[in-house]
């Protein structure tokens, strides 16, 4: 059973990371300042989107506070952790 849940998180760690994740947030007026901040639930509901469903409490993201790329780190399974790209783009 572990080698199976293993081969599972290893095929969508090896899928996460070439997704174009893009994430749509608030931004002040006249600059790259956030409205707020990107919830692990907004990043979720893209990768669902795109066909890959991760759960949220696996996914830490670093501060976002402004536009740009960034990468969340997801936990898989307890042996397989996987860095994936994103990009924070204004509404």
């Amino acid at each position: 059973k572990e080698e199976t849940e293993i081969t599972a998180a290893n095929k969508i760690a090896e899928d996460l990371p070439k997704l174009d994740i893009v994430l749509k947030a608030k931004v002040a007026e006249g600059g790259d300042k956030l409205f707020g901040s990107i919830k692990t639930a907004q990043f979720t509901k893209a990768t669902a989107a795109l066909g890959v469903e991760v759960d949220a409490k696996f996914v830490k993201l670093p501060k976002i506070k402004e536009l740009g790329t960034y990468a969340a780190e997801i936990r898989l399974h307890r042996n397989v952790d996987v860095s994936v790209p994103f990009k924070v783009i204004s509404e």
